[in-house]
């Protein structure tokens, strides 16, 4: 709530991509998965030429549809954040996730 007030006052901060992050983590570990997938996207789309949390919205995305047994997408993310963030955490959790996914 609190952070859905702040985009209400704030839509256009530096800060909101943030706020849609953590609104997407909560969905995530609500098991809203389409939810999340819908915040992790509002917040790349805030900074799209690479926020700090872009690489893990990614990421996190890539995990929902996995959880929704939407393989294609989800491998389709892990390749992008790859392929994006090479030099980053994600990228290697990324790698390693891809190795389970056919």
């Amino acid at each position: 709530k609190k952070f859905r007030a702040f985009l209400k006052q704030y839509p256009q901060t530096v800060l909101s991509d943030n706020a849609h992050f953590w609104i997407a983590e909560t969905y995530f570990l609500e098991k809203e998965f389409e939810r999340a997938i819908d915040e992790y996207q509002k917040a790349i789309d805030k900074d799209p030429k690479g926020g700090d949390k872009n690489a893990t919205a990614l990421y996190k995305q890539a995990l929902c549809f996995l959880e929704l047994g939407d393989k294609k997408s989800a491998r389709s993310l892990l390749l992008r954040v790859m392929d994006r963030y090479p030099d980053s955490e994600e990228a290697e959790m990324a790698k390693r996730r891809l190795e389970g996914v056919k």
